[in-house]
């Protein structure tokens, strides 16, 4: 099943990335890995729960899963702030002008590291997720 995929796919993005690009001060790409651990989480919740999973807004995996996960709406606002990272931090052109790394700083990273952890933990809590 899938969902064991992306459960697995947490690690890496998570744990090598924020502390990685943050001692370098890529604090744009600990930004984005905090999102890609987070949208795994996701997406092997909603794998989980359900057959498919698409799409890379963890704020809207979540929404169509059941409320009880969403009943936080600090969950909710920390989702969406990830969300902001996934294009921004990502792409060279994801902002208006300049590099993607002028726009982020340490303490971004930090929560965006937060807000991950958050939603990895919420989702590995749910009723429907396997041991």
């Amino acid at each position: 099943m899938r969902e064991r995929d992306h459960r697995e796919g947490i690690a890496a993005p998570l744990e090598l990335g924020p502390p990685l690009a943050a001692a370098k001060g890529l604090h744009e790409w600990a930004c984005f890995c905090a999102h890609q651990a987070a949208e795994q989480a996701a997406k092997a919740l909603y794998r989980r729960l359900h057959p498919e999973a698409w799409g890379h807004v963890v704020s809207d995996l979540l929404a169509r899963l059941a409320e009880p996960l969403r009943s936080a709406s600090r969950l909710i606002e920390r989702e969406k702030e990830l969300d902001r990272y996934c294009v921004s931090a990502h792409y060279p052109n994801g902002c208006e002008s300049g590099a993607s790394m002028d726009y982020y700083a340490a303490p971004d990273a930090e929560r965006a590291l937060g807000h991950a952890q958050a939603i990895i933990e919420r989702c590995a809590h749910h009723p429907g997720t396997a041991p």
